[in-house]
């Protein structure tokens, strides 16, 4: 069986509920597997991809599928209610795990997003912390042009 098609019917099982079925692929096929669910949750917006993100992530702990599960609520699903808050909580738990540059950096999207509670004390903090890391960051550069 190809690839395309193993694919289209994991997906397929994702979007009916199926996921203990849909789970069932070789762990070598993680990244490209999350990254196909990305795409199709842009072409989708079905609900289905982000709770099997998180089903996923609860049974493997592999953060990888936390990750897929902000991107999706971010940027594919952005525009349902309350969508924005549960992508921040989830980003939190992120950091707990691995605090970078890249999972900060996140964290300062939400800053400019207009419909997130995110404090600019902390936003700073988290600016500051990049860029003890990163000190010519791009993005703590241009929101934070005076730090």
């Amino acid at each position: 069986m190809d690839e395309m098609k193993i694919k289209n019917e994991i997906l397929e099982k994702i979007k009916k509920g199926l996921f203990e079925e849909a789970s069932q692929f070789d762990e070598c096929d993680t990244d490209k597997i999350i990254k196909q669910i990305y795409e199709e949750s842009f072409d989708q917006q079905n609900l289905t991809f982000y709770c099997f993100a998180i089903f996923m992530y609860k049974r493997t702990n592999n953060i990888d599928w936390l990750e897929l599960a902000v991107d999706i609520l971010c940027f594919s699903i952005n525009w349902m209610e309350g969508a924005y808050a549960m992508a921040l909580y989830h980003q939190k738990e992120i950091l707990k795990q691995n605090r970078n540059v890249e999972n900060l950096q996140m964290m300062l999207y939400f800053y400019r997003v207009p419909d997130v509670d995110f404090e600019e004390e902390e936003a700073v903090k988290i600016a500051k912390e990049i860029l003890e890391l990163d000190p010519q960051n791009k993005i703590v550069r241009d929101i934070f042009p005076n730090l």
